[in-house]
């Protein structure tokens, strides 16, 4: 009877641990998506205020003349590169949604969904339901979704517009 208890003890210590741990690393995650909104939020303020001039937003209008403004952004040098999981996905995805939106290769429509990710007027959150990133551009109509992995997933206009990323 005494080692059963003992062994009971144990285990609500460990369970009680556990727990902390939990707790900890979930308010931590909570706090970090948190700062990283507002640290967004301020951002965007700022350049609507005319406080802060994006350098892809002049780098966009500068292109917009010569294509596709997320084709050749010569601000996605500078910033990560983001991809789909494969090759194959990114030529289904281009052929769904790319060719409408005026890119010339797979590749190219992969480094626009990076631009988009990139872009600092991006509004971004997570979904709830899966847990996968939503970035998308106001002014442009333009939505990525991320997987929780980093992996590209959708790009494409939403025919809700802001409506649909609010939804998520």
């Amino acid at each position: 009877m005494k080692r059963i208890s003992m062994m009971s003890k144990k285990m609500r210590v460990f369970s009680m641990i556990l727990l902390g741990v939990f707790v900890c690393f979930s308010s931590f995650t909570l706090v970090f998506y948190s700062s990283i909104r507002e640290m967004r939020r301020n951002y965007q303020e700022a350049v609507q205020n005319g406080e802060v001039t994006p350098s892809s937003e002049n780098a966009q209008a500068e292109n917009t003349q010569t294509g596709n403004a997320r084709e050749n952004s010569s601000a996605q040098s500078e910033a990560t590169a983001y991809y789909f999981r494969s090759a194959d996905i990114r030529l289904d995805r281009y052929n769904r949604y790319g060719k409408d939106m005026g890119f010339s290769s797979a590749e190219a429509y992969e480094r626009g969904a990076s631009a988009v990710i990139n872009d600092p007027v991006a509004l971004s959150k997570i979904d709830q339901d899966n847990g996968d990133w939503l970035f998308y551009v106001e002014e442009s109509n333009e939505l990525v979704i991320v997987s929780f992995d980093g992996v590209i997933k959708e790009y494409y206009y939403p025919a809700e517009g802001k409506a649909y990323f609010d939804s998520k």
